[in-house]
């Protein structure tokens, strides 16, 4: 034991050779006590405590080629208040690592360089507060990580610089307040980052504004207190799967343009969820399908400041529609669950269904459409519309979207099949004729556009009654010589 009695000041240092301590390694028991360590190796068999009782200090410094192994590491424990600094070497925690544990109990550990490697981690435990501040080195933690997950504990982690956090699940909050603030760095969760609040007057907040995080899946809810994930800045986030607000309120907040997200899976809005965007926030959809139980378009009133871009390739992502189908007016972009930008095809394909699973709007049995301030239709982009209505504006007049609206002006008529002539066995995008995605103007997307033909936008409750082509246009959609096509760009005749 290094300040073992009230009012006793202890220091030891190790820069060479081993220290092995067969039981408890103590620094800081009732009084204060520093462990230095530069080099050599330091075994405590069972457990390590930095400040263990009622106003003990306990600090250990862990540098250079110093190597560290216990099983269970208290850092901060029973009112005790606990110091661990690691500039370098290697902490190896075999079960594991509490920092802050017991009432009144304070913890603190810095991670500036070097290995640290646990089973478990738990930042704020059982009414203690603790205190984790990674600037540097690499935390691989094979289980676990806790950030005030028990009753009345208060955790903050803090990932900074180039910091390496890895776990296999994270837990933000849960019955304590837990805060997880990343500016730098890495953090990869391989299943699940949780962000919960069970208890009132808790907290549980993860806030990235630099760095990545990559994640199987994040899923922020509340039953009592907050649970909330801020985006921002050049915070980049890279999961499988977001679930806001199933099993409580969740609140999911993309605070800047800068801010990058990707989904490979799906991104649902629970009935008690809540997102808020700023101007250009943009969420990439690389195969992610889009959920919405919310019944509240105010509570998801970021969605009229958010870009998706969907480029799955050639799976076909779900869109569920939640907006009120009031037909092509002003009206239906205003508070019904609007999207400011709806982008098909980036990086690769973008192919979309849309489906009308949960009633969001609750004010008409009809089926739900989606309204969107801006469509952007690029190479490979495919609509499935399921017999559901989508709408746009693109700085005009509200438009409804027909599979063969080349041109985009809310009809399908001469000028789309001047288009699609015009483009004839070209690779090229929606806006050439290419209407089914497949990246060539072709005899199908002529098909698609015949039986379209006439299709024009109405107002609500009116119809778009489909006119039968004149045979001269008959013969144009479906020509599939090429030298008629040819003769076709020289002369349309459609009257």
């Amino acid at each position: 034991m290094v300040g073992n009695s009230v009012g006793s000041n202890g220091h030891y240092w190790l820069s060479a050779g081993s220290l092995s301590v067969l039981e408890e390694e103590v620094i800081g028991n009732w009084g204060t006590g520093t462990l230095t360590q530069t080099g050599g190796v330091n075994f405590a068999a069972t457990t390590l405590y930095l400040g263990r009782y009622f106003e003990s200090n306990g600090t250990y410094q862990l540098s250079g080629t110093g190597e560290l192994s216990a099983d269970e590491q208290y850092v901060g424990c029973a009112e005790g208040t606990g110091v661990f600094t690691q500039d370098g070497g290697t902490n190896h925690v075999g079960t594991m690592l509490y920092v802050g544990h017991g009432l009144f109990a304070n913890g603190t550990y810095d991670l500036n360089d070097g290995d640290l490697t646990a089973n478990h981690e738990t930042i704020g435990n059982y009414e203690g507060t603790g205190t984790f501040t990674q600037n540097g080195g690499s935390n691989t933690i094979t289980g676990s990580l806790f950030v005030g997950y028990d009753p009345g504990s208060s955790g903050t982690y803090e990932l900074r610089g180039d910091g390496q956090l890895s776990a296999t699940r994270e837990y933000i909050g849960y019955e304590g307040s837990g805060t997880f603030t990343q500016s730098g760095g890495m953090n990869t969760v391989q299943n699940t980052l949780y962000i919960r609040s069970e208890t009132t007057d808790q907290s549980a907040v993860y806030n990235l504004s630099g760095g990545t995080l990559s994640t199987g899946s994040i899923e922020i809810d509340a039953e009592a207190g907050t649970a909330a994930f801020n985006l921002s800045d050049a915070g980049h986030l890279s999961a499988e799967a977001i679930y806001v607000g199933v099993n409580g309120h969740g609140e999911f907040t993309i605070g800047s343009a800068t801010a990058e997200a990707v989904v490979a899976d799906r991104i649902h809005f629970g009935s008690d969820s809540t997102l808020l965007c700023a101007p250009g926030a943009t969420v990439r959809m690389a195969g992610a399908s889009f959920e919405n139980e919310n019944d509240s378009a105010a509570a998801l009133a970021g969605l009229s400041e958010l870009t998706l871009i969907f480029e799955g390739g050639e799976v076909v992502d779900l869109f569920e529609v939640a907006g009120n189908d009031l037909g092509a007016v002003a009206a239906g972009f205003v508070g019904n669950f609007a999207l400011d930008t709806l982008q098909l095809g980036n990086t690769d394909a973008g192919h979309i269904q849309l489906i009308d699973a949960f009633d969001n709007s609750l004010t008409s049995a009809s089926p739900e459409a989606l309204y969107v301030e801006r469509l952007i239709l690029l190479a490979g982009a495919f609509i499935d519309f399921n017999d559901l209505n989508l709408y746009y504006l693109n700085g005009g007049t509200p438009k409804q979207l027909f599979l063969g609206d080349a041109n985009l002006d809310g009809q399908v008529d001469t000028i789309d099949v001047s288009i699609l002539a015009a483009n004839w066995g070209q690779h090229t995008t929606w806006a050439a004729g290419d209407f089914d995605g497949s990246g060539i103007v072709d005899q199908l997307d002529a098909a698609i556009l015949a039986a379209n033909w006439g299709a024009a936008t109405a107002l609500y409750g009116e119809s778009t009654a489909t006119t039968v082509p004149e045979p001269s246009c008959c013969v144009l959609l479906f020509g599939c010589s090429g030298a008629f096509v040819l003769r076709c760009r020289r002369r349309l005749v459609c009257s």
